[in-house]
């Protein structure tokens, strides 16, 4: 596991990893028809020691983009139209029970949200996201993401950033500092078209 201080710093990683990585012809799912093919990094986890230290952001990724993408995709129950799944709507079903269980009993190893179901395997873009888990220790409340598939070049601090910011939130309701974000993904890649 490599660790960073910030998620920029863990992205700059991430797209050496995806150039140094081994090419992926798009065969099914996200952009088959668009891109020519894929540069995959072999699988990665990563411990991002504070996530949400926001500094030196790329111009393109603002902490407006961050907070909307955030309130829109992380924690609004609602599914927009014409959409099959929102992270939100399976997070927010599930994050009640889990700030009880931070706030009541933070040393619970039972503080995980599934956003995979059984049946997104026949999706044609099923979540990249898979799970999040809430841990408790040194004092802090950690987040582990798990992610099938990661679009380093144009998803991953957008991503990252939101998933900060539902850290914060579940810190600050178990009355816990925010502690590391640990990343999980055998699937990170940036696309060429």
């Amino acid at each position: 596991m490599k660790t960073f201080q910030t998620n920029v710093d863990a992205y700059n990683f991430l797209r050496g990893a995806c150039a140094d990585g081994y090419r992926q012809d798009i065969q099914r799912g996200s952009f088959e028809n668009e891109a020519t093919y894929r540069m995959q990094a072999f699988p990665v986890m990563l411990e991002i020691t504070d996530p949400c230290n926001f500094l030196y952001l790329p111009k393109e990724v603002t902490m407006g983009v961050i907070e909307k993408y955030h309130q829109d995709y992380i924690t609004s129950p609602v599914r927009p139209e014409n959409t099959v799944y929102t992270y939100g709507e399976r997070i927010m079903a599930q994050l009640p029970t889990v700030l009880e269980m931070m706030a009541a009993t933070p040393s619970t190893n039972q503080a995980s949200i599934s956003i995979s179901q059984p049946s997104d395997i026949f999706l044609a873009d099923p979540p990249c996201l898979r799970e999040l888990t809430f841990s408790h220790f040194n004092g802090r409340i950690h987040l582990t993401s798990y992610w099938r598939s990661n679009d380093i070049s144009e998803a991953f601090l957008i991503n990252q950033g939101g998933l900060a910011l539902l850290l914060f939130d579940v810190a600050s309701y178990a009355g816990k500092d925010v502690g590391s974000h640990f990343y999980c993904s055998p699937g990170a890649h940036t696309y060429h078209r």
